[in-house]
């Protein structure tokens, strides 16, 4: 029997039968849409299969194994996990695949996942860390390493907070109706920390008034959704649920695109009519209209990264570069794979946690390509994008992007027109 879904219907397998069962092996998904990209290093886009050449290591190989699967033919076991888990879930091989013969690959490899931790193959043992960490404090990581409160990233800001420690916790001042959804990743990482405050600051230099869940935020529930872990998502989800609906927000705002997909796709339902945004959906009409005024001028290069939530998941392209183009001074130029075309950056799907040195490769890769553009700078609007490649540049490349590159937030670049780079 079908067990129902607490966020949307919960969907099975068996669902996806005919995607499964007509896939012809074409191998549209292991490449880019080739009429828009000229340069052949950079036709291939499928993480997992240029990595381990393998079939099963393809969206196709991955169908044939879930059809196998359904129809009881094997017995999966740790290869098929690693064939299973090393995917990213970049999206890349649907974003072809549905263009031509309307088959939903993506879908199948999460569903896929789903079955295999109800079948008990997966996920391989070294996502229990992970899973314990969001059940047991909230967030993915260990967390700031010196003992900090998470989300003290806020402190000095005169924001209004939701966990008894600022003005509207004391009750001294209305909560505003928009809630800013900070996301573990960037409220968790010392390293984003600034980048979050930038957000803040612009949006506060904007006249928006917001408040922040503080302590009371919580993991919105992607990582354990990417490794399949169904059940135990949507134990955090509803938990989420409920603290955004007592927080009055009649707007959620979302610094990350994992939480901006997961709020927009999953808790929606169960949210009425709140309004769910990235925070570029916000911005990027906030320059159009002129009540931000980016005046700093800035030098170079800059190329944006499109995260695969954002972009190909939210179909978010135009709202971030109209946000680069604001900046006076920037050179904006487009990486060959870009848009839908786009690459991973390494961090996708929660391969990172079990297969770091694979996952480094691939955010590699995307700086060779960014520095072969000739690019000062590569910029992305997402945290996790921002750590694997900022991670892959600090371990040293060989190829172009050895030279001067460097990796940057969307909203520092931002900020800093409109501060004169007075930091956050």
């Amino acid at each position: 029997m079908k067990k129902p879904r607490l966020t949307v219907e919960r969907e099975v397998l068996e669902q996806y039968f005919h995607d499964y069962s007509v896939c012809g092996k074409c191998k549209i998904c292991q490449a880019c849409h080739v009429q828009e990209v000229d340069h052949e290093r950079f036709w291939r886009n499928c993480p997992s299969g240029t990595a381990f050449r393998f079939e099963a290591y393809y969206a196709s190989g991955k169908l044939e194994l879930a059809n196998a699967v359904v129809r009881h033919e094997i017995d999966p076991g740790e290869r098929a996990a690693h064939a299973l888990y090393t995917c990213m879930l970049c999206g890349s091989c649907e974003e072809q695949c549905y263009a031509v013969k309307q088959l939903y690959p993506l879908k199948v490899i999460e569903l896929l996942r789903e079955r295999a931790v109800r079948d008990g193959w997966g996920p391989p043992r070294e996502f229990e860390p992970l899973k314990a960490e969001i059940l047991e404090t909230g967030r993915p990581g260990a967390g700031p390493p010196d003992g900090r409160d998470a989300h003290d990233w806020a402190e000095g800001l005169d924001i209004s907070r939701g966990d008894g420690r600022g003005k509207a916790g004391r009750g001294k001042k209305k909560v505003p109706d928009t809630l800013l959804f900070a996301g573990c990743r960037y409220a968790s990482e010392p390293r984003l920390s600034s980048e979050l405050r930038a957000l803040a600051l612009v949006l506060k230099e904007a006249g928006e008034e917001f408040t922040i869940l503080g302590r009371r935020e919580s993991c919105c529930g992607a990582p354990l959704m990417d490794i399949g872990e169904r059940d135990l998502f949507e134990q955090v989800a509803l938990e989420n649920v409920e603290t955004i609906r007592k927080s009055g927000a009649a707007r959620v705002v979302t610094a990350c695109p994992h939480c901006a997909y997961v709020l927009k796709e999953e808790y929606a339902p169960l949210l009425g009519g709140v309004e769910l945004v990235h925070a570029v959906e916000v911005v990027a009409p906030l320059l159009d209209d002129g009540t931000l005024a980016p005046r700093f001028e800035l030098e170079g290069s800059f190329a944006y990264h499109d995260p695969c939530m954002l972009g190909r998941r939210l179909d978010i392209y135009d709202e971030p570069r109209a946000v680069l183009a604001a900046v006076p001074g920037v050179d904006l130029i487009e990486l060959p794979r870009s848009r839908r075309n786009s690459l991973c950056c390494g961090g996708g799907g929660m391969a990172y946690h079990a297969y770091p040195g694979y996952a480094a490769d691939v955010a590699s890769e995307r700086l060779y390509e960014a520095g072969w553009t000739g690019a000062d700078h590569l910029v992305t609007a997402c945290p996790q994008c921002r750590l694997m490649l900022s991670d892959a540049l600090a371990g040293g490349l060989d190829g172009p992007a050895d030279r001067a590159l460097d990796v940057r937030g969307i909203w520092t670049v931002l900020w800093n027109s409109l501060s004169g780079g007075k930091g956050a």
